[in-house]
């Protein structure tokens, strides 16, 4: 990434716009081996676009000095036809992105050269171990450059002698070095420690929310939530939210930036959402799609994004299903209208492209 930081852009999404795109798709046969797939009925079609829009409005706004640059993707779970009606799951994955402030960036530049300072002095041998170690290497150089010569004078006995000479004295050498390295390892463990640490100043976190799924332990990268029931109850759900899962993963030193994704999640819309059906009408997205933030903006945002780090980029969280891209919305033209018939607009419009 250059230095040129572009305006930030802002596109706000209806997730019920995103919904009739992907009521299109979600319920599309998947190709499983183990799986012979069915098409979704009526009310499971409904019940998946009302979930797709649910989990969409559940997703948090971007954190101060991160950015979306692309709209959540949503993916249904694929309907074998031994499983139950109205046994539905989702799952939402969006990908956010970081840049430390520049000031804040400087500062963690300045106390990662001191930390490498102090590892490098750490390794340098002391006066009395240099001395003893440049002799040792002295004598090993003296005895390659004799096998050599030896070599160029047809004296194999003599050259092999010198070669075994040289290798023995290098492992001298090399044990002196590392009867230092072995004495100075707590000391460089700790400063190493500190080092590795350290926030990465650009990343990626990918966030995922999972509805009706299985029940998976963060790791060490990871922060999540749990609401509900884990596993889901055996027998069919009965068009419920039975349970949720936020995941959110990111480099392991930038606990700050996984904690503000977590904490931009609405737990009292999700924990609304439990043990119903979703809502006809969700409420309104909080995230926006858009750039990198200005540079200005950044820099007044830092003293709020400032917070402790934690403990070493991960991998994004593994979801076994498919996920289908939601078509990227134009720009808005001008003030928002009304809410409520923004939704039943949007629904009219669904239930016309699913031949309703």
């Amino acid at each position: 990434m250059n230095g040129n930081v572009p305006g930030k852009t802002t596109v706000r999404h209806s997730p019920w716009r995103s919904g009739a795109v992907l009521a299109l798709l979600a319920f599309a046969p998947a190709a499983q081996a183990d799986c012979q797939t069915r098409a979704a009925t009526a009310a499971e079609k409904q019940f998946g676009d009302r979930l797709s829009a649910a989990l969409l409005a559940a997703m948090p706004a971007a954190p101060a000095s991160m950015w979306l640059p692309a709209a959540p993707r949503v993916a249904m779970g694929t309907l074998c036809k031994d499983t139950p009606v109205g046994d539905l799951q989702a799952t939402v994955n969006a990908r956010y992105h970081y840049r430390m402030p520049p000031a804040e960036a400087d500062r963690l530049t300045r106390e990662r050269r001191e930390l490498e300072a102090r590892m490098n002095a750490l390794k340098a041998l002391p006066p009395d171990l240099k001395r003893e170690y440049d002799a040792i290497d002295a004598r090993a150089q003296q005895a390659f450059r004799e096998a050599r010569e030896a070599e160029k004078a047809n004296d194999r006995p003599l050259a092999t002698r010198k070669y075994d000479e040289s290798t023995a004295l290098g492992a001298q050498r090399d044990a002196v070095r590392r009867r230092h390295l072995d004495a100075i390892k707590p000391q460089f463990d700790a400063v190493e420690g500190k080092w590795r640490a350290l926030p990465a100043e650009l990343g990626e976190f990918d966030v995922v929310l999972r509805a009706n799924g299985y029940d998976t332990t963060p790791r060490a990268h990871e922060a999540d939530i749990k609401l509900g029931t884990f596993p889901p109850p055996q027998g069919g759900k009965g068009f419920k939210v039975h349970g949720l899962q936020a995941v959110v993963s990111g480099p392991r030193g930038n606990d700050a930036q996984r904690q503000a994704l977590i904490a931009g999640f609405d737990r009292a819309r999700m924990q609304a959402l439990i043990d119903g059906p979703p809502p006809e009408a969700p409420a309104p997205v909080a995230w926006s799609v858009g750039g990198p933030p200005s540079a200005a903006s950044a820099t007044a945002a830092a003293p709020a994004a400032a917070a402790p780090a934690a403990a070493p980029a991960a991998a994004p969280a593994a979801t076994t299903e498919p996920t289908t891209p939601v078509a990227p919305a134009a720009p808005a033209a001008g003030p928002q209208t009304d809410t409520a018939q923004q939704a039943k607009d949007a629904l009219n419009k669904l239930r016309g492209l699913l031949g309703r």
